[in-house]
């Protein structure tokens, strides 16, 4: 899993599914730090169980993360309506759909793994709003090339349909698959 995406420059995926208190976290935070140690860029995000919270804030959370240790480069006005907390919110077109948003996360991911492969973690999908879950289904075709591991984590019994059909999408992937019990 982890040399497809390291060394072949493949866009690779994992589910990690379980019940509460499974498990799924300590997991996928041990994985982030053997392959920290192993010289690979790391960032996760969790979709908060929360309405009062934004739309697309576990994405914010990894690119915040990123940006920190890398900058961001030619992408920064692109991004600006994630990471900056005084940009005018993001228009409907840009937040839901928003082509020019999911290519601009695409392009700047991609650029981060052309430095050195990248672990991307996305906790709680079960969780996830319209918009992340849009930006999910974008990203494998946008970093196709390149040297990214996502790792998505979920309650299986908790998915909603539009959950699952991302989880779909993802399967076509071929995803390694990590059932905790």
């Amino acid at each position: 899993l982890m040399t497809a995406a390291a060394r072949t420059g493949r866009f690779t995926a994992a589910v990690v599914s379980g019940d509460a208190g499974a498990g799924k976290t300590t997991l996928v935070r041990r994985l982030a730090r053997q392959l920290a140690d192993d010289g690979w860029g790391t960032s996760s995000g969790a979709c908060p169980d929360s309405s009062a919270t934004p739309p697309v804030w576990a994405w914010v959370e990894i690119l915040r993360t990123l940006v920190d240790t890398t900058g961001t480069g030619e992408y920064a006005p692109l991004l600006a309506p994630l990471l900056d907390d005084t940009a005018a919110e993001p228009d409907e077109d840009q937040a839901s759909g928003g082509f020019r948003l999911h290519r601009a996360v695409g392009g700047y991911l991609a650029a981060v793994a052309k430095e050195r492969p990248i672990l991307l973690t996305l906790e709680d999908l079960h969780w996830a709003d319209d918009q992340t879950l849009a930006l999910l289904r974008a990203l494998p075709s946008l970093l196709a090339t390149s040297r990214v591991l996502l790792v998505v984590t979920c309650r299986d019994s908790e998915l909603s349909d539009q959950q699952a059909d991302v989880l779909a999408a993802l399967a076509r992937l071929g995803p390694v698959r990590v059932g905790l019990t």
